[in-house]
């Protein structure tokens, strides 16, 4: 071994070093690598996670000896050093709490991700285990770095092959689905290019369609589409849930249009709306459907509970800014708790009362996110705790906050039935939740641990009698049906048609074909769980 390392090394001092660093680290990673089976249990993606952080590291400790002075060297491997436990334990927390490896999916909730979100997602996924865990990574790599700051420098050429070997093997191939920094910067990349497009659209109110087809009238008409938030279809009452957290709209369930295979696009926010509210489940430019109302001659209105900015302005807000009116009832102290959703309702109360006369409300909730517990008042805690159990206690948790999605849509759809005008109110979540359900996971992942809880939704129609009379909608409860096509249901419920509006996608129309429901861009959702 000594003569191996001398032909790729000038050793100044502590010749055997390098090779008893060597198995220090690769001991250290291993013993971490135990330390999250112990934890979560076996995965085979965290053995080629294991080989990648060996690969990176040596990448790592080849650039560090690109420098000759001493100084730029310890400086350069501090940096270096640093970066690789964090991305050791960046990693091992999204394995512990998603059971799933890092996505770029999960950069573009990051840059969405206000600072009250931050906060209440910790509080929510703080666990023991990943205390233990945090601090077994630091005691190892604290005690590795007393070996790798007296490595000796590589030979200027010898660095270079190495560092180049490492780069090809890590990138250039598999291995790069577990390497952190090309995860990051990939999503990072895609996010930007996705922030880009639509920023120059929120100026662009109308889009860009052509032969436009609306239908010109002077009659008063009330539009309103609510849009949930991390609501399971397995955990709605109407669906037959064995816990009745939809009591409000059970009673008037003759008025309601409910459909039984719906799903969403993503397993989270970003991913679905961004598809929902588009024509062709990209951003490109003129093509979201608050820009083909516009054009339509309705006003739009966007009433959201969420706060409309994160690590940038979020994506979703770059589309709510296309409609012609804009209001965050958490926009003044993002720090701040989340106020209950029921806050809405004055500035729904407002919005009714303008006298624009063809009217089209969104309004989106904060609905049944996590942290649940913090999702409903006092007053709507219907379910306890019976064997202080942690898991039953999440689970009621987040049945009430159903019930409070419950009396939110409820309520919303009684103050549009006052205004006795041709209306419609459609509801639908963005995505779902798993809840223990079929997975020993409460929440949603935006990577491969994904369950078809995460996807099945709630969608909900109610009509007015006047639209019921003048509309001729073709329902068919049993339809499957996806959200990335979402944009031309809504375009025909409202009566709307334009180039690149195709009848064929919208649920509700006679000409509506099914296709393969695909999600997460790549899977078959039907072949997978059915």
């Amino acid at each position: 071994m000594g003569r191996a390392t001398k032909c790729f090394f000038t050793m100044k001092t502590h010749p055997a070093l390098f090779p008893r660093y060597a198995l220090v680290l690769i001991l250290g990673l291993f013993c971490i690598q135990l330390t999250e089976y112990f934890l979560s249990g076996f995965s085979h993606f965290r053995i080629l996670n294991f080989i990648e952080n060996c690969l990176f590291f040596g990448m790592i400790l080849s650039i560090s000896s690109f420098f000759k002075t001493s100084f730029f060297q310890t400086f350069t491997k501090k940096i270096l050093y640093t970066v690789f436990v964090f991305v050791l334990l960046v990693e091992g927390f999204y394995f512990l709490t998603f059971g799933a490896p890092f996505s770029s999916s999960a950069v573009f909730i990051a840059f969405d991700t206000s600072p009250t979100e931050v906060q209440e997602f910790f509080s929510y996924n703080y666990s023991h285990e990943l205390v233990v865990y945090f601090l077994i990574v630091m005691t190892i790599m604290i005690y590795a770095w007393s070996f790798f700051k007296n490595i000796p420098r590589m030979v200027g050429i010898k660095s270079t092959f190495f560092a180049v070997s490492f780069l090809i093997i890590v990138l250039l191939t598999s291995m790069r689905q577990q390497n952190f920094p090309f995860i990051f910067g990939k999503g990072a990349l895609d996010y930007i290019q996705t922030y880009m497009l639509l920023d120059s659209d929120s100026s662009n109110k109308k889009g860009n369609f052509s032969n436009l087809v609306y239908e010109p009238t002077d009659e008063e008409l009330l539009y309103v589409v609510i849009v949930g938030e991390s609501t399971s279809r397995a955990h709605f009452g109407l669906y037959d849930y064995e816990r009745a957290t939809t009591p409000r709209l059970a009673s008037i369930s003759n008025e309601l249009i409910k459909y039984d295979e719906v799903i969403s696009g993503h397993t989270y926010t970003i991913g679905s709306l961004i598809r929902a509210l588009s024509f062709d489940t990209s951003p490109k430019k003129g093509n979201n459907i608050i820009q083909l109302l516009n054009a339509s001659n309705y006003t739009t209105f966007w009433l959201s509970n969420q706060t409309p900015v994160g690590f940038y302005e979020t994506l979703v807000t770059k589309i709510a800014k296309t409609s012609n009116n804009l209001f965050f009832s958490n926009a003044i102290n993002n720090s701040a708790s989340y106020p209950y959703d029921e806050i809405l309702f004055s500035a729904f109360d407002q919005v009714l009362k303008n006298k624009a006369s063809k009217k089209v409300i969104f309004v989106h909730l904060m609905g049944t996110h996590g942290n649940y517990k913090l999702r409903y008042p006092p007053e709507f805690q219907q379910f306890y705790d019976k064997n202080a159990n942690s898991k039953e206690t999440i689970i009621n948790h987040y049945d009430n906050a159903v019930v409070y999605t419950d009396y939110m849509i409820y309520e919303i759809i009684q103050r549009v039935k006052k205004q006795n005008i041709k209306s419609f109110v459609l509801y639908f979540s963005d995505h779902g939740e798993e809840v223990f359900d079929t997975l020993d996971f409460a929440g949603h992942s935006p990577s491969q641990l994904i369950s078809k809880n995460m996807l099945e939704i709630p969608f909900l129609l109610w009509q007015s009698e006047e639209y019921q009379q003048e509309k001729s909608l073709q329902i068919d409860t049993n339809r499957k049906y996806v959200l990335n096509d979402l944009s031309h249901s809504i375009a025909n419920l409202c009566g709307v048609n334009a180039l690149g509006v195709h009848p064929s996608k919208s649920i509700f129309s006679s000409q509506f074909q099914e296709t393969p429901r695909i999600v997460l861009d790549t899977f078959n959702f039907d072949r997978r769980f059915y």
